[in-house]
């Protein structure tokens, strides 16, 4: 038996030696760890690199679109989940790329296509390019297909500029300031943004300063010298031209506003006069009309003041255009209406008007009347009058101008008076029973106005006439 286990144990020996060899090296590691410290145990992670990754589907929340305005939409997964989108989303056109987005956490995005804008239909693809943990998505499985449109860029002009009228010499400015029209644009056009001004009365348009836009920050125009030279009424027109590096992608934008440039300050004044009467008894009052224009039509007539025998009359009540004095002393007098000058305006004096005050009759029981009393003429009917409409023409520089007439079977006089709802507009005295009135300035659109004549001693008010007026 020992002779046939001889030959098996000279070939296990050295494998046997090798074993106990690395035991013993074993142990002497594990007794150098222990010495050292608790040995940590082990971490194994399991990698779940076969998971699926998870389908989500776009949703695209406009179809139509300016140049320039990202089309915005959201990825949303397709069963609930907490794990946020990842990836980028494209726009595919033709078979290229083009938009592209980094999808948002939230799963927003904004695609801006690199296209050219028509008015026609873009057959379109936007898809998602998942990331690692979102699926990419297709046609049928997630992707949004569909027509899109891209619209040439709307425009708008914001234009600010000094106040209207201006006299000679002083500063004329303009800043105006373009934009797209659609805030969510994140594309600036550019181009050049021109001056003119035009005639109002009708005639070429004069180029006045153009400066080429930058960036959207608005632009400053100083135009005094021009309005210097060029005194009257004008239409000033503000416009944007897109540059040539927007051919057919941006639109054009003008704004317009009036302008009046009037010589300088003090500006000359006419000042008009009359009266219901030239003789009355005393203690009687004296009625008539007064206005004050300046030479642009604007009414200054509250400084306006009645001078008798040139003096300042202190019992005389002026409102809207109309007078009332009191207190005349018996005899003859003169009447002025005199505009004193400012730092607006001139100085003006109405032509003279001859007053009488006579004494009057003698009260009852004068000794002078052996009757011990006094007849009186009777005052007559006052006369029915007819308010009648002219020609009605709108003005530039949002004023209107009217013809108006006022009949009776006697001499009319007076005052015609336009309103625009409770605001007193124009107001002119009637000469020859006719007068032709311009009104203030009036806002720009449709506008009723009210005609009347208060009638005056004598005479009866007329039926009050309305006409409607469209005011540019």
């Amino acid at each position: 038996m020992p002779r046939l286990l001889a030959p098996a144990l000279r070939v296990l020996r050295p494998l046997l030696t090798l074993l106990v060899a690395a035991l013993l090296l074993t142990d002497l590691r594990l007794l150098s760890a222990a010495s050292a410290g608790p040995v940590p145990p082990l971490d194994v992670t399991v990698s779940n690199v076969n998971a699926p990754r998870i389908s989500a589907h776009i949703d695209l929340a406009q179809t139509r679109r300016d140049y320039g305005v990202p089309f915005f939409g959201t990825v949303t997964a397709d069963l609930p989940t907490t794990v946020p989108p990842d990836g980028r989303v494209e726009m595919i056109y033709g078979g290229k790329v083009v938009a592209s987005y980094d999808v948002r956490t939230d799963g927003t995005f904004a695609l801006q296509p690199n296209v050219h804008p028509c008015p026609c239909w873009y057959p379109v693809e936007v898809r998602l390019v998942g990331g690692s943990a979102y699926a990419d998505t297709a046609p049928g499985a997630g992707s949004w297909v569909g027509d899109v449109r891209i619209n040439p860029m709307a425009t708008e002009l914001s234009v600010a500029h000094s106040q209207s009228p201006v006299a000679q010499g002083e500063a004329f400015w303009v800043r105006a300031t373009l934009r797209p029209a659609d805030p969510d644009a994140l594309y600036v056009p550019s181009g050049t943004i021109t001056v003119r001004a035009t005639p109002a009365a009708g005639g070429d348009a004069v180029p006045l300063a153009s400066l080429a836009t930058q960036g959207g920050a608005p632009l400053g125009f100083d135009l005094t010298t021009w309005a210097r030279e060029h005194p009257g009424q004008w239409l000033i027109t503000v416009e944007y031209v897109p540059g040539t590096v927007d051919p057919g992608r941006v639109v054009g934008s003008s704004s317009q506003f009036s302008l009046d440039v009037r010589q300088p300050r003090p500006w000359p004044t006419d000042t008009e006069l009359s009266t219901d009467r030239t003789e009355l008894v005393v203690e009687e009052a004296l009625t008539g009309s007064v206005r004050t224009l300046d030479r642009y039509g604007t009414d200054v007539t509250a400084t306006t003041t009645l001078e008798i025998d040139g003096e300042t009359w202190a019992h005389a009540e002026v409102e809207n255009g109309r007078f009332r004095l009191t207190g005349l002393p018996v005899g003859v007098h003169t009447l002025r209406a005199h505009h004193p000058a400012d730092a607006e305006t001139g100085e003006s004096t109405s032509p003279p008007i001859t007053i009488t005050v006579a004494a009057g009759s003698p009260d009852p029981g004068d000794p002078r009347d052996p009757g011990g009393h006094h007849q009186q003429s009777p005052m007559p009917h006052p006369a029915a009058t007819t308010l009648g409409i002219g020609k009605v023409k709108a003005l530039a520089g949002r004023r209107v101008r009217l013809k108006v007439t006022v009949g009776a079977a006697v001499p009319v006089t007076g005052t015609v008076v336009v309103t625009r709802g409770t605001k007193v507009v124009a107001t002119g005295l009637l000469r020859a029973g006719r007068v032709t009135l311009t009104t203030k300035r009036l806002p720009r659109g449709r506008a009723r106005l009210r005609i009347a004549y208060a009638g005056a001693p004598g005479l009866l008010p007329a039926p009050s006439r309305t006409v409607r007026v469209r005011v540019r």
